[in-house]
């Protein structure tokens, strides 16, 4: 489902207010693969799985696009 960032912030919020996030959530972030100024990166969290595509410019990375999948149930 394509989401802009400010949804993406409002579910953020949503999910936090909710009570379902744990006062110590699981979270990894594994680093895919980086090749000059372009990295994907992964990242467990409780809520699912997000894959992410990075750029760098002026030496700062940004996420640039996000696709996510909730925790088989």
């Amino acid at each position: 489902m394509p989401m802009t960032r400010d949804q993406l912030i409002a579910l953020a919020g949503w999910y936090k207010d909710s009570g379902n996030l744990s006062a110590d959530p699981r979270k990894k972030i594994e680093v895919v693969d980086v090749l000059e100024n372009v990295a994907t990166a992964k990242l467990v969290a409780d809520w699912g799985v997000d894959f992410m595509q990075l750029t760098k410019t002026n030496g700062e990375w940004q996420i640039v696009h996000i696709v996510w999948n909730s925790h088989p149930e």
